[in-house]
């Protein structure tokens, strides 16, 4: 998950351009800053704004944590859905192909 600290303040309309899917972004606003989620990529964001110091950032990463354990189960499987996107996006383009066809040659043979 990634983890963006502003000097001054982002808005909902920025974060949702961020993450690139405007309508499919679900974005939480709470004390310590935003949460947001695009649950077809998988994409994760944390953006603490006003980050003027250290002290400010850190307390603002832990009140972030805090509110992040709640929802562990929800942001673990945005993240194995991240995981398998980048893990086909690394993968060999051989690989995908004979995967692709063996997968339909399977579907021929029992169909």
């Amino acid at each position: 998950m990634h983890i963006v600290a502003c000097f001054g303040g982002v808005t909902d309309l920025q974060i949702r351009r961020h993450l690139g899917n405007f309508e499919a972004a679900q974005v939480y606003s709470a004390s310590w800053g935003m949460y947001a989620a695009e649950p077809g990529s998988g994409i994760q964001c944390v953006y603490l704004p006003r980050c003027t110091n250290s002290v400010v950032m850190q307390s603002k990463i832990s009140d972030a944590i805090s509110w992040l354990q709640d929802r562990v189960d929800e942001i673990a499987l945005l993240a194995g859905r991240r995981q398998q996107i980048l893990n086909l996006l690394a993968a060999p383009s051989g690989q995908l192909k004979v995967r692709k066809a063996a997968a339909g040659l399977a579907q021929t043979k029992g169909g």
